[in-house]
């Protein structure tokens, strides 16, 4: 296991770059799989050729990741629960920089970017579907 900072990847047999910085933590991994388990719970399971960075500052920058992969992070800042209703909006490739502090705001933008829907059902149920 690699301790940087608040985050810990454990090795999963496989081959990894971790880099930490005064902005964040950034995990990479050349070949299998590794899980990442970062500041307030959020934990992803990352394979070949994908990156995720955790910052420090409440944001969060993806790279290779599913909408499912960035909906799991989104859960632990998030009350209530978020469901991915369609696997093929779920199965979509990601790249970018989500703020923490306003998860809603990241759902909106994750859902904007990759042509999805947000349906909330009061406030403790949000489901996301392809428009």
């Amino acid at each position: 296991m690699v301790e940087a900072g608040a985050v810990q990847v454990t090795v999963l047999g496989t081959a990894f770059e971790v880099d930490r910085d005064a902005a964040g933590v950034t995990v990479s991994v050349r070949s299998g799989r590794v899980r990442v388990d970062g500041p307030g719970a959020v934990t992803t399971a990352l394979g070949q050729g994908e990156t995720v960075a955790l910052w420090q500052d409440g944001r969060l920058f993806v790279d290779g990741a599913t909408v499912a992969e960035v909906v799991d992070r989104l859960r632990a800042y998030t009350p209530g629960l978020i469901i991915v209703a369609d696997d093929a909006l779920g199965a979509r490739q990601v790249t970018g920089l989500y703020d923490l502090g306003d998860p809603a705001a990241a759902l909106s933008a994750l859902m904007r970017a990759h042509g999805g829907r947000i349906r909330r059902i009061g406030p403790l149920l949000t489901i996301l579907d392809d428009a």
